[in-house]
Formats: structure tokens, sequence, C-alpha cells
């Protein structure tokens, strides 16, 4: 009787944690829920509302995704509204959410009265939103203004000059000592909102000009920085537009004279449609040469998703950037799918298939499987809730220390990238609409994977054949009987017409908190099945793989202008912007043909941010080129230009060709590498190089494997029988 009460309570107490986390906390790790809007999109066009199965892009060998030449007339005046067709003629995405909506100064324009979009309200003389509906705006268009701000002596920020009172900072510029005002352009271009600052100049009433510059810039220094941002998102929202991200993230290059241009379009919290964010970019800054004049060079600057535009921008087009410095950067997004996807899967085996195993009480001893880092000694939320999780479906013994990786950096990433019945902003859209719209990551780029008969979008994703956690196997952390327990039980995902809806209870209205999931295993392949069953591995669509390649979408190693890959090192925190990706990125260029001396990497202690040193050796380089013409790209690299890593007070730790290598390229780890060590994913567990860009394997026999010694210095044939069980259509083998 007394276990049972202590059993009870313990099941009370996690209880009550969960709903402390789901109403507090949850909101957090999964993708900022969005429970409320006071304005939805509530009308489709007509063609959208039951969109035809289309083919993946074009495949034949000679098709590209054609560039049309751009007839918009620029530049876009005060008043005047930007294009909305892309010159790539990529379908325009509907639903579509206007952002500025209840903005009495940058509502949307009315350009229709079918009830398609979203309605535009009048507002009163106090810019208050009244009830009254003037039409609806499916396209967000904005007119164009011009508006000022200035830095606040003592601080990062700016605001309107409107509020000035004395506080204005001061800075020096060309020898002279002058107020920090910046002049802010902003309109939208492509159905994105964009920005352009640079500093006032002494004359700001000068846009009537009818020649270029058209606007005083005296005090522009004649370069330009493209600010990209992150987050994963997946389309049908034009995005926030925040002075924070193109007037303080870059004070400090305003401040030395830089221009600064910015599109929401470019924010992949946004979209990730990597070519419409090329052709946003490319007009950006055509209207930026249109009221300033050409730039001395362009340089693109952003972390993560924003790092994922750089590479592929500056891969796929030369007209855009000149130089790149990507932060916390990956190759690209779609390659990063394939073991995120592994993720959830192996978390519910360690979690509830296996939980009752005691190997897995160490999230280091998880580590060995999913590849990505673990820490014993970080337990918060996520862990808890994992906790919570298991319990409700019947492990009450889960006892665990610390979490990995796949929990604290990609927790949530999931259902936003591959349920088509779940959407984090989903109230910004009518019911009626969240029942027809397939909200995934496939669905954002449809126009390049194409969809199926009942009009969902194809999907790459492929688990046949992969050997969870081999190197594990190899080095005799777990048993022959471990491993074919852990392939035979670890599953795939299901189609996306049999997802159902995710399990967060109170964060998406469901109603039982007895299917409670954070794992979103309903949408596995081994939901149902009895336990002995062999989970089914997901088959990806090649033709879909082969498409989103050959759509520009996923970084082949080609790059010809200076970079700088530069991050904090995070992983400790289990962030989830590791270490590794920036060698995938190097791994590729490697195999591309290039120099991989002309991507340094630079990594610095949390603390230390090397940015301003970064854009002046990058200025360096660049003004080498415009000089030496005559030289390549190598011989016109300054000596600072070299991969480096630094402690937290800005101290250089070590610099050279050598301070990197690794086990990544098969070489003895550098001193770079021994201070700030880089760690795997499950894919490299399982036999695959790092690269990490291979959508799926070649497979040989079970029998073929063993005669091969694939898994030596295990001798697996006494488990012959069960592995042909569990991979009837043979094991991956990655030659």
């Amino acid at each position: 009787m007394l276990w049972l009460t202590e059993k009870f309570l313990i099941l009370m107490l996690c209880l009550a944690a969960l709903v402390l986390g789901a109403y507090t906390v949850l909101p957090y790790f999964l993708p900022n829920l969005v429970k409320d809007a006071d304005a939805q999109v509530t009308g489709l066009p007509a063609e959208i509302r039951n969109p035809p199965s289309i083919a993946p892009f074009p495949l034949a060998e000679n098709e590209q995704l054609v560039l049309k030449p751009d007839d918009f007339h620029y530049p876009i005046m005060p008043g005047q509204t930007g294009p909305i067709e892309n010159d790539f003629g990529i379908p325009l995405q509907y639903p579509f959410y206007c952002e500025t909506i209840n903005d009495a100064r940058r509502h949307p324009l009315v350009d229709n009265h079918d009830g398609i979009g979203m309605p535009v309200y009048r507002f009163d003389d106090l810019g208050q939103r009244t009830d009254d509906i003037l039409g609806y705006s499916k396209d967000c268009s904005q007119p164009t203004r011009v508006d000022y701000y200035y830095n606040r002596a003592g601080t990062d920020k700016f605001y309107p000059l409107e509020e000035a009172a004395g506080d204005i900072a001061r800075i020096q510029i060309n020898g002279q000592t002058i107020d920090f005002v910046v002049r802010l352009e902003t309109g939208t271009i492509n159905r994105f909102i964009y920005g352009i600052a640079a500093l006032r100049g002494p004359d700001p009433d000068a846009m009537d000009k009818p020649v270029t510059p058209r606007v005083d810039s005296r005090y522009w220094n004649k370069r330009l920085i493209y600010q990209f941002n992150g987050g994963v998102g997946i389309g049908h929202l034009q995005g926030k537009f925040s002075i924070g991200y193109i007037l303080d993230r870059r004070r400090d290059q305003l401040a030395r004279g830089y221009a600064v241009a910015y599109s929401t379009g470019n924010h992949t919290r946004n979209h990730y449609n990597m070519r419409l964010a090329e052709d946003t970019a490319r007009r950006v800054k055509q209207q930026f040469i249109s009221v300033y004049g050409e730039p001395v060079y362009t340089v693109g600057i952003g972390g993560s998703g924003g790092a994922v535009q750089q590479y592929l921008i500056a891969q796929n087009s030369g007209d855009i950037l000149d130089a790149i410095l990507p932060l916390y950067s990956y190759p690209d997004m779609v390659t990063q799918i394939i073991p995120i996807l592994d993720c959830e899967l192996l978390e519910y085996y360690f979690d509830v298939t296996d939980g009752k195993n005691p190997l897995w009480a160490l999230a280091t001893n998880k580590e060995r499987i999913v590849g990505l880092h673990a820490n014993n000694h970080i337990e918060n939320i996520r862990h808890h809730v994992s906790q919570v999780g298991a319990i409700i479906n019947g492990n009450f013994n889960y006892r665990r220390q610390g979490t990995t990786e796949c929990i604290n950096g990609w927790r949530g990433l999931t259902p936003l990238i591959n349920n088509p019945r779940f959407f984090h902003h989903s109230k910004k859209f009518t019911n009626g609409i969240n029942r027809v719209t397939h909200w995934t990551h496939w669905d954002d780029l449809r126009y390049f994977y194409g969809s199926d008969e009942r009009g969902y979008a194809n999907s790459f994703w492929d688990n046949v054949g992969v050997q969870y956690g081999l190197e594990a196997l190899k080095e005799g952390f777990i048993s022959p009987e471990q491993f074919i327990h852990l392939n035979r039980h670890i599953g795939g995902w299901k189609p996306a017409a049999a997802h159902e809806d995710e399990n967060f209870w109170a964060m998406n209205d469901s109603v039982s908190l007895r299917s409670f999931s954070p794992w979103s295993h309903q949408n596995m392949t081994h939901a149902g099945l009895v336990a002995a069953a062999v989970a089914p591995r997901t088959a990806g669509n090649a033709d879909a793989a082969r498409a989103i390649v050959k759509s520009g979408h996923v970084f082949t190693g080609h790059l010809q202008v200076p970079a700088i890959d530069i991050r904090h090192y995070l992983e400790e925190e289990l962030d989830m912007h590791h270490l590794s990706a920036s060698f995938a990125t190097r791994a590729r260029i490697q195999r591309a043909g290039g120099d991989i001396d002309n991507v340094p990497i630079w990594v610095s202690h949390k603390d230390y941010t090397p940015i301003d040193e970064a854009f002046s050796v990058i200025d360096q380089w660049l003004l080498n080129m415009a000089a030496h013409p005559e030289k390549s790209l190598a011989e016109n690299r300054p000596s600072a230009a070299v991969d480096s890593c630094f402690d937290r007070s800005g101290e250089l730790l070590a610099a050279g060709n050598q301070v990197w290598q690794g086990g990544w390229n098969r070489q003895p780890a550098g001193p770079c590498l021994k201070l700030y060590p880089a760690y795997k994913n499950s894919r490299i567990i399982a036999g695959e190089s790092i690269h990490g860009d291979l959508f799926k394997c070649r497979t040989i026999p079970v029998q073929e494997a063993i005669d091969i010694n694939l898994y030596s210095p295990v001798d697996m044939a006494p488990w012959r029988a069960q592995l042909q069980e569990v991979f009837p259509d043979g094991v991956c083998y990655y030659d």
C-alpha cells in the first residue's frame, strides 16, 4: 500500500510539472505556438483551394530554374509599392499572412473586395483600428516610406528621431563629429517587408533628385551589408519587421558608414524557399543601387538560416554577394533534415520502447547512438517533459540524468517540418483554411518537390537500410542483441496523408492528457504495431531528392567568393548550432575541388564575438581583389584570413591550416579541435561521411555485409537471420 501511495505521489508531481510546463514553458521549446490572433487570413484564391498534383522540378540535364529579366522600374519612390511576382516565376504561396494588419502607419493596401486574404480595417484619427472593413489584402503590399532613427547615447538601441531629447549619440565620420541618425527606408518587394538603412546625410531632403544617388549619401562609405536572419519557417508568413535586425544589430557598422539592407524574405523563420530568398535579395539590392548608387562591394552576414542563405545565394548566383560572413552555419537546411528527423525516433526508443533499460539512464550513453552531443548535467524543462511523457506512456521507472542536443536543441522541429496538420501559427488562419492547407517544409517547397495524387508534397526523407548505432556496436558499446533490438523497433515516419494531430495537450487544444507526446510517436510507423513486430522504415521519393538538389537548395561546395565561417562554441550547452556543420561545408568544398583556405573557420568562446575583426579582414580581402584582379582569390587573401580559435577575452589560441584537423577528415586532432571538440550525428554513427548530403544510401544484402566484414571486429554471422528480418531490403553501405 505504501508502494502504491509513493507511485501515486510521484505521478501527481510529474503531472503538476506537466501542467506548469505546458502553460509556461512549452511555448518556448515547441516553436512558439500562437494561441490567439485578432486578425486572420479568411479567404483563398480559387486555384489554391484544390491544388493539382505536380511533378517534381524538371530533371532534364539541360534544364535550370530560369531567372527572367527584371522589368520592374526602380527606384520605388515613397508612396509607391514594390513588385509582387518574383523573377523566377515561382508561384505565389497562399494563404499569406500580413504581419502589419494592425499597424496604422504600415497596414497593407487593399488589393481585392472578394474576401481573399485578410480584411483591411479603417483606422480612426487616433490610430485605433475600427471594425470597418475597407477591403481585403492577399499580397500584403505596403507603400514605401522613409523614417529617421537615432542611436540613444550610451546604448546600442535606436529610437524614432521625434523621441530624441538631447540624448543623440555622436560619432566620427569623414573627420567630422555628427549626430548618429540613420535614414530607414521600408516597403515591400516580393510581398516581404524590406529595409535599407544608412547614415542621414547633411541634406536629408534630397530624395527628389532625378539621378542616382537620389539621397545625400556623403556619409556612406560605399560598402553595403546585406543582413540575413535565421529560424525555421514553412512559409505563409510575411514576417515581422524589426528595426533591431537592421539597426541595433549593425550599430557598429552603421557608425563606420556602412549601409545595411534586409528583408523579411531573407529571414528563414518565415520560409525556406532559397530561390525566392535569392530573388528578394537581388531586388532589394537593386532598389538600394537605384537610390544610393553602386556599392564598392556587398558583404552578407547572418546566422543559422542566415548563414544557409549566404552559402546558397553565393553558390547559385554571382550578382548579389561579393563576400559572406556565415555565423553558426549549416551547409543548407535540406540536408540538415536528414539526421534531425532521426532525433525523435531515437528519443522515443530510449524513453519508452526501451525505457526500462538502465543503459539509457545517462544522456552521454545516448550520445553514442544519436551522435549529437549530450550533457549529463543539463536537466531543464525539456528533460522533465520527456520524463512526464514517458510516465504517461507507461514507463513508471523512468530515470534519466542529463539530456541530448536532440531534445535541447531540436525538439519541436519535427512536427513543424513534417506534419501537415500542425503549424504553430495556425491561429492566424481560419479553421477552414487550416483544414485545406498542408503545413510542412515539403509543402513550402512544393514547386520543387512535387506532390502526390492527393496533393501532399513529396518528401525525400529515407531511412531504409540505415543501421542505427553501427559505430557503437563495432566499438563494443552495445551488444549485437541491443543493436538488433534498436533497429527492429526504431521505425520511421508515416506518409503525410496518414499523419495525425500533434498531441501537445494544452498547447494545441488536445482534450486528452493521456495522449500527450513530445516525440510525435503517433506519427511513427510503429504506432499500433504489436511489440514483437519489425517497425517499417520510410522510403523517400528519389525524384524529389534529385529535384531539390537541382533547384539549388543544397550546398554542393561551389563557392567563388571570400568567406569566414564564424561561430561561438556552444556544444556544452547542447545548442543546435553544432560545430561539425562547418566541417560538412568544408568537406563539400573539398569534394567540389575548391580551396578550403578561402573559407577559414573562426570559433570563439561565447563571451567573445570577432565580428568587427571579420569585417576588417573581408574589407582588406575585397580591396586586394579590386586592386589586383589578375591575382587569384587565394593570392589576395589577407594573412589574418586563416583558421583560428579564440578564448573568452578574444585572445588568439591557435591559428593555421592544421588547427581544425580531426576525425572528420581522418587526421590527428589539431589544437583548436582539441580545445573545442566537435561531435557527430546519427547518420555518421550509422556509417555515413561528414558530407551529410546522401539522401538514400546504397544497400547491400545482409550476407554480403557480413562477408565484407562491415561489422568488424564484431562477428554478426550468428545474428544473420535476425538482421535479415530487420533489414529485408539490405543494409546501407557507404563506400
